[in-house]
């Protein structure tokens, strides 16, 4: 997977904001004239990447760290083809995998669809929804859902949110790759919201997915833990600075 001088930006757009002053007669009876003055502020734009580049193996597992703000998670956007409307990005020249499976920075559960529902539904086009449900069934028992298959996710706290979303993509991921392609994971602080005990379970799980896939699954993995960094990945890229840049590229 290459990139080669990205550039992305947000436009933040104008503001209105309305101010009210009051004028009053000299008269006996003081009337008051409400006038509203209006302030416009004009469209800006704020650069997140630069000229950015950097190139990826098949199959490696890259860990992206950096502070907020530095442009982690635009970059997955960027990447995905899924960014917000106010995210303008273009790439010199780029290479990536056909297919993609994101677990997003939210967990963009539907509401009205039980745990379950929400991790089956990526393979719902490929197996219709009964047999979609069953293979969902075996990622919510890797994530630790299986009690909270039928609720909903108002029913369930941030954390079960996150895993099952992290259950979603890897549900998609290994159910929907084609055999003939080299799959990309786009993770984005998957296990943030999790307990100690749960993180260790989740990052074991990880690494045996990624190690027993009929496919080379190339992941690149936000996260704001050197600790997570180190336990996951091959490579660890940092980024500093807005416009974002690397100020570390090593092997792990």
């Amino acid at each position: 997977m290459k990139i080669v001088n990205l550039h992305a930006e947000y436009i933040e757009k104008a503001n209105t904001a309305s101010n009210s002053s009051n004028a009053s007669s000299e008269s006996a009876i003081h009337n008051s004239t409400n006038v509203n003055i209006k302030i416009a502020v004009q469209n800006s734009t704020v650069k997140i990447f630069e000229n950015f580049s950097f190139e990826v193996a098949d199959g490696s597992t890259v860990a992206i760290l950096g502070a907020s703000g530095t442009g982690k998670s635009t970059m997955l956007s960027c990447i995905s083809g899924l960014g917000a409307e106010n995210l303008s990005y273009s790439f010199e020249e780029s290479s990536f995998p056909q297919f993609c499976s994101v677990d997003f920075q939210k967990s963009l559960l539907l509401p009205h669809l039980s745990i379950l529902e929400n991790t089956a539904l990526p393979l719902y086009d490929m197996y219709g929804k009964k047999t979609a449900l069953e293979a969902a069934e075996k990622y919510l028992e890797k994530t630790g859902l299986s009690q909270k298959a039928k609720s909903l996710p108002s029913e369930c706290s941030g954390g079960e949110c996150g895993r099952a979303a992290l259950a979603r993509a890897f549900a998609f991921l290994e159910n929907c790759c084609p055999d003939d392609e080299v799959p990309l994971l786009l993770l984005d602080e998957p296990f943030k919201s999790q307990d100690v005990k749960t993180k260790e379970v989740l990052l074991k799980y990880f690494l045996e997915l990624k190690n027993s896939s009929k496919n080379q699954i190339t992941t690149l993995f936000v996260t704001h833990s050197a600790e997570e960094a180190e336990k996951v990945s091959d490579r660890i890229i940092t980024l500093e600075g807005r416009p974002a840049f690397i100020k570390d590229d090593r092997k792990n």
